[in-house]
């Protein structure tokens, strides 16, 4: 899959969202530094550019949580767009 440059300024945005997912989730920095969250980052970008761009966070969390934990009673079901 071909790449693309991306400006500064969208580096910081991605930047601050890390920082604020870190901070707000109470995650270790170290959280954004895997393989695996590079592949799920991957998988969103191109889920995202696929399909409009504008991709429903909240509905693609709430499915991913419930998927893969399906013991949690999955309190975000209403929130699912599917």
């Amino acid at each position: 899959m071909k790449r693309g440059s991306v400006p500064q300024s969208a580096k910081d945005k991605v930047l601050n969202a890390a920082v604020a997912f870190c901070s707000t989730d109470i995650r270790p920095f170290t959280a954004i530094g895997g393989k695996g969250f590079e592949q799920l980052a991957n998988t969103s970008i191109e889920v995202g550019a696929k399909h409009g761009g504008l991709v429903d966070a909240k509905s693609a969390v709430a499915y991913l949580y419930c998927k893969v934990a399906p013991m949690a009673k999955c309190k975000y079901a209403p929130f699912l767009i599917i």
